[in-house]
C-alpha cells in the first residue's frame, strides 16, 4: 500500500511490479502506472489524502493492522489525526543533529511539554547493538 498524494511514484518503482499495489491519492491516477494497479483517490477539504477515510476503506477491506513505514510528513498527520495507537521505534547508538530527518513533522513543533505525544513502554529489547521500543500512545494533544 502507498499513500502518495500526488500519484508520483516513478512507474519503475518496485512495489508496483507485481500489480498487487493499492495506492491512495488525492487527485487523479499516474497514467505512465500499470494498469492493474489499484488506485483511491480520496482527497480532503486540503487536497491531500483522507487519511481517516483511508483507514475506513482498509478497514472494510479486513484489514484491521496497518504498519506504517513513511517519512516525518505522513507520520505527523498520522500523529495529528490521532490515527495512531502504537510506534515501533529502534535507536542506534548514534546522534544526528539538524538537518537530520525527524520522525514526524509537527505543525509549530512541540515546543511544550502540553503538546507532546504521550507514550507508554510496552517492551524493550536489544537487537544487536539497537534497542527496540514498543510503545501505546497515550495521548496527543495535537
Amino acid at each position: 500500500m502507498i499513500v502518495d498524494r500526488h500519484a508520483q511514484t516513478p512507474p519503475s518503482a518496485r512495489i508496483l511490479a507485481d500489480g498487487d499495489a493499492l495506492v491512495f491519492t488525492a487527485g487523479e491516477r499516474n497514467p505512465r502506472w500499470p494498469a492493474d494497479i489499484e488506485v483511491i483517490a480520496l482527497p480532503d477539504a486540503d487536497r491531500r489524502v483522507d487519511l481517516a477515510a483511508m483507514l475506513a476503506e482498509l478497514g472494510r477491506r479486513g484489514i484491521n493492522e496497518l504498519h506504517v513505514e513513511a517519512g516525518g510528513r505522513l507520520n505527523g498527520a498520522l500523529f495529528a489525526a490521532g490515527l495512531v495507537d502504537e510506534v515501533l521505534l529502534y535507536f542506534a547508538p548514534s546522534l544526528l543533529g539538524d538537518p537530520a530527518r525527524g520522525i514526524a513533522e509537527f505543525p509549530g513543533g512541540l515546543a511544550r511539554l502540553a503538546d507532546r505525544v504521550a507514550l507508554s513502554l510496552r517492551e524493550t529489547a536489544r537487537v544487536g547493538d539497537d534497542l527496540r521500543v514498543v510503545a501505546r500512545v497515550l495521548s496527543t494533544k495535537r
